[in-house]
């Protein structure tokens, strides 16, 4: 089943961005054509200022239509199109996760008003959707849309916080998402030169489902998507996470491309695995790295892969490793250690949510969120970049924090770069005064 509708903006624009929402996902478009890297000052250049709200307008009817389209999980562009992946009603299914999981202190529906949920839970429309926008003719495609499945009982906690037992509950054969969520897309080069197009997913297994691992989906011509084999007692049909997110490419010292991915819960981190061809499936995979390694981002730079750790006492950790086909899990240098080094009482970023190279930088995304028990505390999050050579640390968000930090523990690490001033939530990404010619 496939559907189109048009833009509401009339030329084709070229820089897109998407933002989910609890309530239909959005997708925005800058209006403006040609931007040459807004809000970035590079050396001996004159400053641009950042783009304004004016500057977005919407490119996609909310939600595609559909208000239960709630996030814009995914994006890669491809032969022309720009993809994009969803999840439906993910409001609804993550409530109800909780509630399976809480000892019977989180209720499903939920009791806030602006959040429409299902009464009987297994009405929850989850079907994610890939959808993709012709850039000449304006206009939005859906070309894929999760199977469904059949399950019939489903796990949940119960017993109490001291004496956890699990739980299994038999309802009636119902019809469930196989895919409950589109959660990362890359554009993979195989080993033969052809490319294809990887999109990673979360399963309903993590409401409790009964049903197989996370599915990665594979197309060839943007409109038909297969999965990756997953045959039982392979390493892909024997998986036991709930999600698999985060797939980039990154060419490894013995000159091999390989595919990596993140697999874990579908709230957060896990394990990072790899595969040189990973249009086998099954057991093409493999686990590169340790247990106590629980990644949340990562990223290819300079001709390493680097791993962002998260650490909800002490702050994110971030490791560089060289991939090289040999012994698993691979040897890691660390690079930045509790949070980027601030001190607990700062209340350090518990994680990296994400990587971006640029302009010889790579730039890391922290994450504010702290969890408390079964609430969470919004706290500043951070921005930091590094360099190339791996020997200068900054963060864009406290001023005073980096000077004096010599090299770290014997390892090439020493911070010395530092920020001039410190900007609040809504000031832009744009600090002119800085003298080294950076943001």
């Amino acid at each position: 089943m496939r559907s189109a509708q048009t833009s509401p903006r009339g030329a084709a624009a070229s820089w897109l961005t998407g933002i989910g929402l609890a309530v239909g996902l959005v997708v925005l478009v800058l209006a403006a054509v040609a931007i040459p890297d807004a809000g970035v000052q590079a050396a001996g250049t004159a400053s641009v200022p950042p783009p304004q709200a004016a500057d977005f307008v919407e490119a996609a009817p909310q939600g595609f239509g559909n208000a239960d389209n709630e996030w814009a999980w995914s994006m890669a562009w491809w032969n022309g199109y720009l993809y994009v992946g969803t999840s439906l009603q993910f409001g609804c299914a993550d409530q109800l996760a909780r509630a399976r999981n809480s000892f019977g202190l989180i209720s499903y529906p939920p009791a806030d008003p602006d959040v429409s949920c299902p009464d009987d839970p297994l009405d929850i429309d989850m079907r994610a959707e890939i959808w993709r926008w012709h850039a000449d003719s304006d206009t939005w495609e859906r070309v894929y849309r999760s199977p469904l499945t059949t399950v019939s009982q489903y796990k949940a906690l119960t017993g109490s916080i001291q004496e956890p037992e699990l739980g299994i509950y038999p309802i009636t054969p119902t019809l469930v998402a196989r895919d409950l969520g589109y959660r990362g897309m890359t554009v993979f080069q195989e080993p033969d030169g052809s490319e294809a197009l990887y999109v990673t997913t979360i399963s309903p297994k993590f409401v409790g489902y009964e049903m197989g691992p996370p599915r990665i989906l594979r197309s060839t011509d943007g409109r038909h998507f297969t999965p990756l084999p997953m045959d039982p007692g392979t390493f892909l049909g024997d998986y036991t996470k709930t999600s698999i997110r985060n797939p980039i490419t990154h060419i490894g010292s013995d000159g091999l491309r390989r595919l990596y991915v993140q697999g874990g819960s579908s709230r957060g981190a896990g394990e990072v695995l790899e595969a040189v061809n990973p249009a086998a499936g099954n057991s093409a995979f493999r686990l590169i790295t340790p247990s106590w390694m629980q990644v949340s981002a990562l990223s290819s730079f300079n001709g390493q892969l680097y791993l962002g750790m998260n650490d909800y006492t002490n702050g994110f950790r971030l490791f560089r490793v060289n991939p090289d086909g040999g012994g698993v899990p691979y040897p890691h240098t660390t690079l930045i250690e509790n949070g980027g080094y601030l001190p607990s009482e700062m209340n350090p970023n518990n994680e990296l949510l994400s990587m971006r190279v640029f302009q010889d930088w790579l730039y890391l995304g922290g994450n504010g969120v702290r969890l408390t028990g079964f609430g969470s505390g919004n706290l500043p999050a951070e921005l930091f970049r590094i360099d190339a050579a791996n020997v200068t640390l900054r963060n864009f968000t406290y001023e005073f924090f980096w000077e004096g930090i010599q090299a770290y523990d014997g390892a090439d690490y020493a911070v010395v770069d530092n920020v001039t001033g410190i900007r609040s939530c809504d000031d832009s990404f744009s600090n002119t005064a800085d003298s080294d010619g950076g943001i």
